[in-house]
């Protein structure tokens, strides 16, 4: 009998996108609380996901969402603007 032994790596898969996130108005003096990440970031190794916002956040406030997915997103009081944000997942496992 012969035996082989051989060296097995399991490779962490980042997480994936699948979006576009829609655009969205929020009236003055008025909150948005309608996006769930977790419907735009998936992981195929069933990792939980960190979220985060980067971008043009002056005057927009964000609820505690890192590891709910589940974003509020509150402008300052009397604010009106356009902005651009970004949202990004990320696994603790290097991807």
């Amino acid at each position: 009998t012969y035996t082989k032994n051989i060296t097995l790596t399991i490779l962490n898969c980042e997480p994936e996108f699948n979006g576009p996130i829609a655009d969205m108005t929020i009236p003055e003096d008025s909150y948005n609380d309608s996006i769930n990440l977790s419907y735009y970031f998936r992981d195929f190794n069933n990792d939980s996901l960190i979220y985060r916002v980067y971008g043009n956040t002056t005057n927009l406030s964000f609820n505690n969402f890192a590891s709910s997915g589940l974003v509020n997103i509150t402008p300052a009081a009397n604010y009106v603007g356009t902005h651009s944000i970004n949202f990004s997942a990320n696994d603790s496992k290097g991807g």
